[in-house]
């Protein structure tokens, strides 16, 4: 049976054992400010009662065993999470007696104080920073259902920032994909008639993975894993192989594709053909928290009706390879490994980052009305433009300097962005 922890909001008779607990060695090691007792005493006595930083005492048979504390993100001095919004909180902890450690108490005493967190109505991911060499307190999260989100630079220096969403719709197969380094940009070339649209209705396009006309074989297993899984049959479904199941899931996933260059060969393939074609510039990991955090509440419209609880999101760089060999050949891989990978003799130029919205599983999908979910070519994900653009998630437009309709495109978004009450910088260049 696993233990109870109480968390007591820390008061000024817990100061003297959190100086304490702060010298002994197995906590120096990974949590160590280099202060003095008093010191000590002066930080966290401001923090009894704050309204930013929330510190705790566990408790394990009434006796005081660690130190817990969360934070608003967004509210944090010296900007630490810049990127983070308002229902996202930080966490940092440790067992502060040594007869506690190493016995599993550790990830007890989080995964009860997530529970409390998930709790409050607001709050929808809790963050962790964690020094790359701490394979424990890693090996720790992990078993939470944290995963490495980033490698992410702070005032204290470069740590892997650890990520858990309430919603387990969120990146479930987050440890499968990858990730850009901190700070990329991303570029979405878009004819600038549909860019109009989706700003004035404020949504992203996905298409169905396996409706693309340029390319018949997007998301599809190679031909040597599509052998394989021909061969891999149910027990209980003689007659259902793998390859079935590949395909059906290939059948029920959308996509939202980006570049990580601003290339002249996404200009001249993506813009469908316009000659007044822009280029959107987007913050890749603001982008993410931004999509994940709005998740929830997004609306995915189908013939009027609003898909809750159908999809995972997940978001990746493409893995490019060739077809002709087999990928992934030593396991019957999860689905979404083939949702990010590509033909490499065809699409390498693409240096694609996609996020995906994945129906995984072969049943039958029913719309609150009853009827079942016939999953269309493609769907409008709801995306507050106006809010994207207050938190720099959208950071610049670029327009092709050969359009010959550059003023009537700006002074379009203008006035739309006008009406949404934000302003966004237009860049004229020639991306060849």
């Amino acid at each position: 049976m696993e233990p109870i922890f109480i968390f007591k909001p820390l008061e000024e008779n817990h100061l003297d054992i959190l100086c304490d607990w702060f010298n002994k060695t197995h906590v120096k090691e990974w949590w160590d400010d280099h202060l003095t007792n008093e010191k000590i005493k002066e930080k966290y006595r401001q923090r009894i009662g704050d309204t930013i930083v929330f510190p705790f005492i566990a408790y394990l048979d009434e006796r005081p065993i660690g130190f817990i504390q969360y934070y608003h993100t967004d509210k944090i001095s010296n900007n630490w999470w810049p990127d983070e919004m308002d229902s996202t909180v930080g966490i940092d902890q440790f067992i502060g007696e040594e007869n506690h450690i190493n016995r599993g108490y550790g990830t007890q005493m989080i995964g009860q104080f997530m529970v409390k967190l998930f709790s409050e109505v607001n709050i929808k991911k809790i963050i962790t920073d964690v020094d790359e060499k701490n394979h424990r307190a890693i090996r720790c999260y992990e078993k939470l259902g944290f995963y490495l989100s980033n490698k992410v630079t702070t005032p204290d220096g470069t740590v892997n920032l650890m990520t858990k969403y309430q919603n387990i719709s969120i990146e479930p197969h987050a440890p499968l994909l990858k990730k850009p380094n901190e700070g990329a940009l991303l570029y979405k070339v878009i004819s600038s008639k549909n860019f109009i649209h989706m700003v004035e209705n404020d949504y992203l396009y996905f298409r169905r993975v396996d409706s693309y006309s340029d390319d018949k074989r997007d998301s599809d297993q190679p031909d040597k894993d599509k052998e394989s899984s021909k061969k891999s049959k149910f027990e209980n479904a003689i007659d259902y192989t793998a390859k079935n199941y590949y395909d059906s899931c290939r059948s029920k996933t959308y996509a939202c594709c980006f570049s990580t260059e601003a290339t002249s060969h996404i200009w001249r393939n993506y813009g469908e053909g316009d000659p007044n074609a822009i280029c959107l510039v987007f913050d890749c990991h603001k982008l993410i928290n931004f999509l994940n955090i709005t998740f929830d509440e997004t609306r995915i419209i189908y013939r009027g009706q609003r898909l809750i609880n159908f999809f995972y999101i997940n978001h990746s760089l493409v893995t490019y390879g060739n077809f002709d060999n087999a990928f992934l050949k030593q396991h019957l891989p999860n689905p979404i490994e083939y949702v990010y990978f590509k033909n490499a003799e065809k699409y390498m130029e693409e240096k694609e980052f996609r996020i995906s919205l994945s129906c995984l599983g072969s049943c039958k999908h029913t719309l609150p009305n009853g009827t079942e979910f016939l999953f269309p070519d493609s769907l409008m994900f709801a995306f507050d433009f106006a809010e994207a653009i207050r938190r720099k998630v959208l950071k610049q437009i670029i327009i092709h300097n050969k359009s010959k309709d550059t003023e009537k495109i700006k002074k379009a978004l203008k006035d739309i962005f006008d009406k949404k009450k934000v302003t966004l910088s237009f860049t004229v260049n020639n991306p060849d």
